[in-house]
């Protein structure tokens, strides 16, 4: 008789690892076979959580809370808080927790602006390695100070109750993150916000030492919260302590903010260390455009400075160039002549690029170059041949010749609004409701969201676990006038002149990220 064989349970682990996060049924069902594949498959569905709360005001405007309450339909967060509350072996589990604050239904919210579901959450969490607290650049508060104490308070207390595994967080709900909180994570090392406090008035033996930021946007500009942080990366004068601050282990940064300026983007960049950063992605300062008259072609802005913000030859280590700009076309009939105003960030990219030192002799270029422009408003299929290109090509064709590139690419993204001209008003007036009323207790609902259906146990053994996500993917065929943008941009004098060296590339989207 044979004898009865089985894998090796590295195999099974190595097996069960490829079931989808999304996959609860088999994931529940793999969970009931042992004791091993239950802590096994527990331990996969609670390693990464995300939940999506509604964003409520409090009370007046000249005297708002703002805070986190459940999303009408949605049973997720109130099913979850019980179980990791009276469980800390599931809990333990947790090591990717998501916050997303968004615009949605609410659900009667408690009377006062202290949710115990997300706070009752947030205290039971202490083996994180990633946290985030995010949403869209449209909805995030212009100061962190504006979120309920008690969500402030569960937030900094979990900060600090995972100081020592915390390497990744992201703070995009609302600028001005205080930054004594962050000085105090040792072992932080991915970090995105908008923007941080001003330095704190005692001194901090902590220091902010991120290895990947990234500074994102928002759609409310302020450019002193991102003058804050180009303080905080300066000694304190006051009292000789050093900078709260420090890139001297900075590999990646990414300036994705329009409060970036001209002198913050030199300054930031100005503050990295040469032998470090490997990657560097930038959106070009609204200051740098350039403004034309495109019929006949004149400058039109001669306040505009075409000198070099910052000298790319000295970061010798880059690797990975991005840089992100814009062309931006306005209609318009002086004396009944009509013609176009164009913005341009073109030249002040090219500017940059040309700073690019060709590598020393015997030694191959690394950095690979990645430019997108934006081609938004009222840009029309008449004006696209005598978009004024080939300036940024020009530099980008001869770093190539002379080796300071590897290779580049050049991503055209149109920005189409016609898909959504017809909905227009209705977006408008979604945007424009004032959902967090000035009552204390009123919520407005903006949506009906399905039902999210969770079964999420006790630490029982036999007990099945169940956090579901709904992922949806819609795609619509391109019209007509997508194919006539994507020809006449590839036609284009700039491009059939260098498209035997430069990636070209055409990519339509319905709004402006």
């Amino acid at each position: 008789m044979s004898e009865h064989q089985s894998l090796p349970f590295d195999l099974i682990e190595e097996v069960l690892s490829h079931v989808p996060r999304s996959d609860v049924a088999t994931t529940t069902a793999c969970s009931r076979v042992s004791k091993s594949f239950q802590d096994m498959m527990q331990k996969r569905l609670f390693e990464i959580i995300e939940l999506e709360f509604s964003l409520v005001r409090y009370g007046p405007a000249n005297a708002a809370q703002f805070t986190l309450v459940n999303v009408t339909g949605n049973t997720k967060a109130q099913h979850l808080a019980p179980v990791l509350t009276q469980s800390p072996r599931l809990a333990s589990y947790v090591r990717v927790f998501r916050i997303i604050s968004a615009l949605r239904g609410a659900s009667p919210p408690p009377p006062s602006p202290n949710n115990p579901t997300i706070v009752n959450i947030l205290n039971s969490l202490s083996n994180l390695t990633s946290f985030s607290f995010d949403t869209q650049p449209h909805i995030a508060l212009s100061d962190y100070f504006l979120f309920s104490e008690w969500l402030k308070n569960g937030i900094s207390q979990l900060l600090f109750r995972n100081r020592n595994t915390l390497v990744t967080v992201s703070i995009t709900a609302a600028k001005i993150f205080p930054s004594e909180i962050l000085a105090r994570l040792p072992k932080l090392e991915v970090l995105s916000i908008l923007s941080l406090s001003p330095r704190p008035s005692t001194s901090l033996s902590g220091q902010i030492r991120p290895v990947h930021l990234r500074i994102q946007k928002s759609c409310e500009q302020d450019t002193d919260t991102l003058n804050d942080l180009v303080d905080l990366l300066q000694h304190d004068k006051s009292n000789g302590s050093p900078a709260l601050v420090c890139f001297s282990r900075l590999a990646k940064l990414v300036l994705n903010s329009a409060d970036a300026t001209r002198e913050i983007t030199k300054s930031l960049i100005n503050a990295t260390y040469p032998d470090v950063l490997s990657h560097l992605q930038i959106r070009a300062p609204d200051g740098a455009l350039a403004r034309y008259n495109m019929k006949p072609w004149t400058h039109q802005n001669l306040q505009y400075q075409n000198t070099l913000d910052f000298d790319l030859s000295r970061l010798h280590n880059l690797t990975n160039l991005i840089i992100t700009g814009e062309l931006s076309a306005i209609p318009f009939a002086p004396n009944d002549n009509a013609s176009t105003i164009l913005d341009s960030h073109c030249l002040w990219i090219a500017a940059i690029l040309s700073t690019l030192s060709s590598p020393s002799p015997n030694t191959v270029s690394r950095l690979s170059l990645k430019v997108q422009i934006h081609l938004v408003c009222g840009l029309a299929l008449e004006d696209i041949p005598d978009l004024p290109l080939s300036p940024l090509i020009d530099v980008i064709r001869e770093k190539l010749n002379n080796g300071a590139l590897k290779d580049a690419c050049v991503e055209f993204v149109v920005v189409d609004y016609h898909d959504n001209d017809e909905n227009d008003d209705e977006d408008d007036e979604d945007e424009d409701d004032d959902i967090l009323s000035d009552d204390e207790d009123d919520v407005d609902v903006l949506s009906d969201d399905e039902d999210d259906n969770v079964s999420i146990p006790s630490d029982d053994e036999d007990d099945n676990v169940s956090i579901p996500s709904d992922d949806e993917d819609d795609s619509q065929d391109q019209p007509e006038w997508h194919i006539e943008v994507e020809w006449l941009l590839m036609q284009h004098d700039a491009v059939t002149s260098s498209e035997s060296c430069i990636d070209f590339k055409v990519t339509i989207v319905n709004e402006y990220d």
